[in-house]
């Protein structure tokens, strides 16, 4: 089958088929200080040490099983084996400890996404263009806020959520970022707390 690169056969979905729950969606925010002075570009990094682990993890019970049903002589018990992994384990977590990188960008072009970390990375660039606008974002508890939205929900960013959003902020990121705001209820993203 010939496509273009980068195009997708999974199916994007229309408006009201986001998710509900707020670790779906890529966070930009910066509460606090005023729309024009938010900055659109956020750059956050944290350790991933359970995305470490699990590799040697599997590494062990592998090699264990291997070493106990092809070379008997040479199986040293799991215990030994434990200990070799553990102490290889603290090793590479000391002299390169194991974290993750995330840049998220908005311009007058376009959004840019990228991930870094011990896993693959994941990098990708979608044209204003493409997005929808900005839509509105509830939040149960009372927090509300502003979404740039698009119809793959991976790719929507959650621009702002608080409790004390400006009434005027869909508006106002809609003229600082260049794209339509949406103000209907059918456009809005309701997150469960």
């Amino acid at each position: 089958m010939n496509r273009a690169p980068g195009l997708s056969l999974r199916r994007l979905r229309p408006y009201s088929d986001h998710p509900t729950t707020l670790g779906a969606y890529k966070l930009l925010l910066e509460p606090g200080a005023p729309i024009e002075e938010r900055a659109l570009k956020v750059e956050r990094s944290g350790p991933s040490l359970p995305l470490a682990v699990t590799p040697l993890a599997l590494l062990y019970v592998t090699s264990c099983v291997a070493a106990s049903l092809y070379a008997p002589a040479l199986f040293l018990g799991w215990l030994t084996h434990g200990l070799v992994f553990a102490l290889l384990g603290l090793l590479i977590s000391r002299l390169y400890p194991p974290r993750w990188w995330e840049v998220i960008e908005v311009d007058y072009e376009g959004v840019t996404y990228q991930r870094f970390g011990f896993t693959l990375p994941e990098r990708w660039r979608v044209p204003l263009a493409h997005y929808r606008g900005v839509v509105p974002v509830a939040r149960e508890g009372g927090d509300r806020g502003v979404a740039l939205k698009h119809p793959d929900p991976s790719k929507t960013l959650i621009l702002s959520l608080s409790p004390h959003e400006a009434p005027d902020a869909l508006e106002r990121y809609a003229a600082l970022i260049g794209v339509r705001a949406f103000d209907e209820s059918r456009h809005a993203i309701t997150l469960s707390a």
